[in-house]
């Protein structure tokens, strides 16, 4: 009885053979949960189940008694009914709205028709205002322009009238760099002598061999040198050594001097240092890189020299004697041995 129910709903012959089929196929449930309940329910189909619902066995829980299969079954048919009747009463409201909607849509799109047409205008009327205030920013940035130029020109003016007397000053400077420039030959010669020579010597030494060998062999090979040449001024920056005099180096132009040298010196330099001048200077001068303290009489002397170099700080070796650790050797010497890229 239950499935002549489903066979008539399923538009096909109510008989046990054919209901016995549709069991057997494994899409049979699936069939049923998307069943097209709106294409195929109608009054005729719905009358014609009515004659299986109405019978008093036809009930769940009766049927269930038997199997509960067949229960389910029986339910899902007597949901398609009241599908069915619940339908039929609510078809012509939902024709209604259906109507309804359309009316609703036609006239969301005149509104949609008008606001498009409001945006245009809207989006023109804000370019032409944008246009406005771009001329009226343009004119006042002119404005502001000239006025700014006008008084350039006139603070120019002023200051060329004021420059006026300097002409002659420039001129000398420039005659004098031109020369300082032609002399640069010797300057470099003398100034790479000294450096190379001179750091032995006290001052008066050293200004023995400026005056009385290097400058007149300059001359005599007529080569261009400066005839007040001096070490510190040529090599040395007037910044520098104010920042070195801060950090504790004299400010005479012999500890000048030296300082050039330890600066600008390719080799490492050897301080004789009784009053600890330069001890101090150093110090100073390579703090900030994290300057390493070494002493040969420490034991791990060695092993602060080669994290050291591997990491680049500074090193200051400390109270050294006439003879040295042959180790230090590949160091002083810069036997440098590259490796990779």
């Amino acid at each position: 009885m239950v499935m002549n129910a489903v066979m008539v709903l399923r538009k096909r012959p109510a008989n046990w053979d054919e209901a016995k089929k549709d069991l057997g196929n494994p899409s049979f449930l699936n069939e049923l949960v998307q069943y097209d309940k709106d294409a195929n329910l109608n009054d005729q189909m719905i009358s014609r189940v009515s004659k299986f619902t109405s019978l008093p066995e036809f009930e769940p829980e009766q049927v269930g008694k038997q199997s509960g299969a067949a229960k389910s079954l029986c339910l899902w048919v007597r949901a398609m009914v009241l599908y069915g009747r619940v339908a039929k009463n609510v078809a012509p409201k939902k024709a209604k709205l259906r109507q309804a909607t359309e009316t609703l849509s036609k006239k969301r799109a005149q509104y949609k028709a008008a606001q498009d047409e409001l945006q245009a205008v809207t989006d023109k009327m804000m370019v032409l205002k944008t246009k406005y205030d771009e001329s009226v920013s343009l004119k006042e940035r002119l404005l502001a322009e000239s006025a700014e130029l006008e008084a350039k020109l006139d603070r120019a003016q002023r200051l060329v009238g004021g420059l006026g007397g300097e002409r002659t000053r420039w001129d000398e400077s420039a005659t004098a760099l031109e020369a300082k420039t032609q002399q640069l030959i010797g300057d470099c010669a003398i100034s790479a002598a000294f450096l190379s020579y001179g750091g032995p010597f006290n001052t008066e030494y050293r200004s023995e061999l400026l005056q009385q060998k290097w400058l007149p062999t300059m001359k005599k090979l007529e080569i261009p040198a400066s005839e007040t040449f001096s070490f510190a001024n040529f090599l040395a920056d007037p910044s520098d050594v104010r920042t070195w005099n801060i950090q504790g180096l004299p400010g005479d132009a012999f500890s000048t001097e030296n300082g050039v040298m330890v600066t600008r010196g390719r080799r490492w330099p050897l301080c004789v240092d009784p009053q600890f001048q330069a001890n101090k200077w150093i110090k100073n001068l390579e703090k900030e890189q994290g300057i390493k303290i070494v002493d040969l009489k420490m034991s791990d002397w060695m092993r602060q020299m080669e994290n050291a170099i591997q990491f680049g700080n500074p090193v200051l070796i400390q109270d050294v004697g006439e003879d040295l650790d042959p180790a230090l050797e590949p160091v002083l010497s810069k036997a440098v041995t590259k490796k990779g890229n």
